[in-house]
């Protein structure tokens, strides 16, 4: 950030046979600070299932937004949005969750990313309802509410396979940049480029 401090996210073996969503916070020299790692669990499901951190950035007030998945005993996988203070405290509210309601199955973000007007966008992947995957792209406000029209989903229609966005970034003129894969023809695996604005 732009104090120098190192944040790592992931997640971190609860004793329970799952996991927990983790935020760890370093200074410039790698000591752990204090209060450090914040831990979560989403107390409405059972032992075994798992809340895991994948993606992290930092806004120009010093907040620090965070994306994964949550487990949820009736829809599998939720997208999560996690937003802390730069001491680590979770802002009211948060986290957030969405799943998508024509599947029920499961959705996963994996990279995040702030603009200069504040929007926060997240990519990954959501279900399709056809056993795979279609790429999905969020966009949420500085209060974690979901932009409308979004998320934003792309699957391949020829192949009809796996999409998924594992990275994001705000370019020049608020152009949303995301890469990933997208399933071919031949049961495989492409590059993929998306580009929206």
């Amino acid at each position: 950030d732009g104090a120098g401090n190192v944040w790592v996210v992931g997640r971190s073996s609860n004793g329970a046979a799952s996991y927990d969503f983790a935020l760890w916070k370093y200074d410039g020299d790698g000591a752990l600070a204090s209060g450090f790692p914040k831990l979560w669990n989403n107390a409405a499901t059972t032992s075994g299932n798992d809340d895991v951190g994948e993606g992290i950035a930092v806004d120009g007030a010093g907040n620090i937004w965070l994306t994964g998945r949550s487990y949820n005993s009736a829809t599998q996988y939720d997208v999560a949005l996690w937003k802390y203070d730069g001491s680590g405290t979770l802002a009211p509210g948060f986290p957030k969750f969405w799943n998508n309601p024509a599947t029920s199955r499961g959705e996963i973000g994996n990279d995040i990313a702030v603009d200069g007007a504040g929007n926060v966008w997240v990519v990954g992947r959501s279900s399709n309802g056809a056993a795979s995957a279609d790429f999905a792209l969020w966009k949420y406000d500085v209060d974690g509410a979901l932009a409308s029209g979004f998320p934003i989903l792309w699957n391949n229609a020829t192949a009809n396979g796996n999409e998924s966005g594992y990275g994001v970034a705000v370019g020049g003129e608020g152009i949303i940049w995301a890469v990933g894969y997208s399933s071919n023809a031949t049961s495989a695996s492409d590059f993929a480029l998306w580009k929206h604005q």
